[in-house]
């Protein structure tokens, strides 16, 4: 048995979700080591099968391309320009460039977290007002993480302190991204689901009166 095939939807997008996340901490422990071109070209070959995977499926995810296309120029830079100056710089090109995927996908209507919940959620969901608002909030809460993180890194080139900067606040950022992505989605579900409760008491109330 094909074991692909025999994953739900939901199982599915969460592995690519998971693969998303992992293909990061590769490449911030190659990083930390300063093993710069070992950290992009790990992150390019898993970014390329994840890819390839989302073509193939039809299920191509926004922020999946963007990591992608940052692992690509990633390795250009440093192939052109050394490993010190793409480390010096990876910063503020990293978050920017997240920063600027995650605000332009919201302004041509496409939040990215959107993408990722509906393979989550049935297809009658799509398309509801509530649906779409929760997870265009939460596509606005990384957006300005992206933009706020990629000030810091800008700022950090100038002033320094590259841990508070560039690790300690970011990673923070990061981890509640992460836990508003959880719960808040949690919350709108059991908001669908008491006024689900609200209206078959109603319809039981209007039929018991008759």
């Amino acid at each position: 048995m094909n074991f692909s095939h025999s994953m739900t939807g939901k199982e599915k997008s969460n592995l690519v979700s998971y693969l998303g996340v992992f293909v990061w901490i590769v490449y911030g422990i190659l990083g930390s080591q300063a093993y710069w071109k070992a950290a992009a070209s790990a992150g390019l070959v898993i970014m390329l099968a994840l890819v390839a995977t989302e073509v193939r499926t039809r299920s191509v995810k926004i922020i999946d391309c963007t990591s992608l296309g940052f692992f690509f120029f990633a390795i250009v830079a440093i192939v052109s320009a050394g490993e010190g100056y793409f480390s010096h710089y990876q910063g503020i090109f990293g978050w920017g460039l997240f920063a600027v995927v995650a605000w332009a996908a919201m302004m041509a209507g496409v939040p990215f977290r959107l993408q990722y919940a509906r393979d989550r959620a049935q297809h009658e969901l799509w398309n509801e007002p509530l649906f779409r608002q929760v997870h265009f909030r939460v596509s606005l809460a990384w957006a300005s993480i992206f933009t706020l993180d990629t000030f810091l890194a800008a700022i950090e080139l100038v002033v320094g302190h590259r841990l508070l900067l560039v690790v300690i606040i970011p990673g923070t950022s990061m981890f509640l991204g992460f836990a508003f992505t959880v719960l808040y989605p949690a919350f709108y579900r059991r908001q669908v689901f008491n006024r689900i409760e609200t209206s078959d008491v109603a319809s039981r109330v209007v039929l018991t009166a008759r």
